[in-house]
């Protein structure tokens, strides 16, 4: 049941049409009175949420009781959902083709056994009535990730950022090619040729993501691989130059401008020195749960604009928080997602208040990291919450 609070929100401010998980829900904001739920809220979780084009379709995944993933397509002008694929590739997005007429994601290949030959297939989906799926390329995948975090906010932030530890994978049909990720880590990117097969590297990058017009590809390469010296990288999808980046500050997460390949917005993520307002009882029953850390340090977001013509990096956004999500410009507008400080859920241990060996106390833990939802303006102006625990969200193109 959606909240008084985020209902009334949704109707009062000048929040676009949008698509959103609330509540294990997907919701659609903005296009009538009030906020439409399109899911039963019977799957375990909902994510990759992606418009077409011609703002037509809803695109996403839903997880069933077995954590499999299924396509699932919502067609607005018949308010229909419907499962056009079960168990998809795990941890890789779907999405549309230039022209709306195309559903696209991978599954993995049904010859795959466990050695190091393990290959994704491509698939397209005509909307057409009565389509089948048609199995159009493949290509080789790295896998054996694994590993987790006992935080919540890590937890947040790997959701919405759709990898763990904000290390999502990319999957974009371009005029050049699919950029795709090559193995189960993100950090490596591939260009496959859909007509030949052939697939080339475009070295390590990880955290990728395709310019609005589909020509370049922005990402992160982690030079000493700590993620202490990580920099921001351009390459050019057609000639495949690469291009390393000065940036003020060390980028975590990427996103493109709405137009063009010539503007990029980043966010950092950092440990400061600073500590939090704790007592040395607090900190003792927080190092005897999770050791010496640095849990008890403060950590500072922020976001900034770089232009890739004249090399400028403005901050444009600063505030004590855990992470940045997702970055979704729109006109003048910079909507992004925040997970917020872990301070709260951080005392609760040091109180006592928490007990972390206890699997039943998952919900109390996630909810003292709540997601926020912001909209920014890009020509000046302070950030403006728009709401809490709307998640994965999708902006409406056809506007």
């Amino acid at each position: 049941m959606l909240s008084l609070s985020l209902l009334a929100l949704a109707q009062d401010t000048n929040l676009p049409p949008l698509a959103a998980v609330q509540n294990n829900n997907v919701w659609l904001f903005g296009f009538a009175d009030a906020p439409q739920q399109i899911t039963d809220g019977t799957a375990r979780g909902y994510s990759d949420l992606v418009w077409s084009s011609d703002g037509s379709y809803l695109a996403f995944i839903a997880r069933d009781q077995d954590y499999n993933a299924n396509l699932m397509l919502y067609d607005r002008a018949s308010n229909t959902l419907t499962k056009v694929e079960n168990d998809i590739a795990d941890g890789f997005p779907v999405g549309f083709s230039f022209d709306s007429s195309q559903l696209f994601y991978v599954k993995d290949d049904p010859d795959n056994g466990t050695g190091p030959d393990y290959r994704m297939d491509f698939y397209t989906y005509d909307l057409a009535p009565n389509a089948t799926p048609t199995q159009v390329a493949s290509f080789a995948f790295g896998v054996g990730c694994g590993g987790g975090s006992p935080f919540p906010g890590d937890w947040r932030y790997t959701a919405e950022t759709g990898g763990l530890g904000g290390f999502h994978l990319v999957l974009e049909v371009t005029p050049f090619g699919l950029v795709h990720s090559m193995d189960c880590g993100g950090s490596q990117t591939g260009l496959l040729n859909l007509q030949t097969g052939e697939d080339v590297s475009l070295g390590q990058m990880s955290r990728a993501a395709v310019s609005a017009d589909r020509t370049k590809v922005a990402g992160i390469v982690d030079l000493a691989g700590t993620r202490t010296n990580e920099k921001l990288v351009v390459v050019d999808l057609e000639s495949r130059a690469r291009t390393e980046l000065e940036t003020a500050g060390t980028p975590d997460q990427v996103a493109w401008a709405a137009q063009g390949s010539s503007e990029l917005f980043y966010s950092t993520r950092d440990v400061t020195d600073r500590k939090l307002a704790l007592t040395a009882e607090e900190v003792e029953r927080i190092h005897t749960v999770f050791g010496e850390s640095s849990l008890e340090n403060v950590l500072e977001v922020s976001i900034h604009h770089f232009d890739l013509e004249t090399g400028a990096d403005t901050e444009l956004y600063h505030s004590e928080a855990y992470a940045i999500g997702r970055m979704i410009p729109r006109d003048s507008t910079l909507l992004f997602s925040q997970v917020a400080s872990a301070e709260a859920w951080i005392r609760a241990i040091g109180m006592g208040e928490l007990d972390m060996s206890d699997p039943e106390k998952y919900d109390q833990s996630i909810s003292l990291t709540p997601l926020e939802l912001f909209s920014l303006p890009l020509n000046g102006g302070e950030a403006e919450l728009i709401g809490a625990d709307l998640s994965q969200i999708a902006l409406y193109p056809a506007q």
